[in-house]
């Protein structure tokens, strides 16, 4: 169990530097340059990534980045939604009522950041498809695909139609 200290200070460091945002699902975000407070951050919030980028920045700093996403983003936002200031509390209120109004939710933990060819899977370039399974209409299959990759192989068959 978190102590009400370190509650205090995820709230503080949210409300100070992060991003509540709705992207496919709720994403809380943190970028900042101190490598420790965010590995703190990550070591106290469970189910979170945690990565960092060189060169983000015009200097020569790295940026480290917290990202908690889907169900448990949701978890800790009405955790902390009364600990916010006035902003970002309705930007906490607005992501939650958008998390409750998807017909399905999407747990992005277990979406991977990457495609199998190395494209950075983001919002422009995600499709995602959801369709009933065969056996029991109660259960949902949700695929995804990288829209780049699928231009890629279109334009593959395409000269290959072609060349032929």
């Amino acid at each position: 169990m978190i102590s009400s200290c370190d509650l205090g200070w995820i709230v503080g460091i949210i409300e100070g530097e992060g991003c509540i945002i709705f992207q496919h699902g709720p994403v809380i975000e943190v970028r900042m340059t101190d490598k420790d407070i965010i590995e703190k951050l990550h070591r106290l919030v469970k189910y979170s990534i945690m990565y960092s980028y060189d060169g983000y920045l015009r200097s020569d700093k790295t940026v480290y980045i917290f990202t908690l996403a889907g169900n448990p983003a949701v978890q800790w936002l009405m955790t902390i939604v009364s600990l916010l200031g006035v902003r970002r509390r309705s930007k906490a209120i607005e992501v939650i009522n958008l998390w409750k109004s998807m017909p399905y939710k999407v747990d992005w933990r277990f979406l991977p950041q990457f495609c199998r060819r190395g494209h950075w899977l983001t919002e422009e370039n995600i499709k995602i498809s959801v369709r009933i399974g065969k056996h029991d209409i109660l259960q949902r299959i949700i695929n995804y695909s990288c829209r780049l990759c699928i231009n890629e192989n279109s334009v593959r068959r395409h000269n290959d139609i072609k060349a032929a």
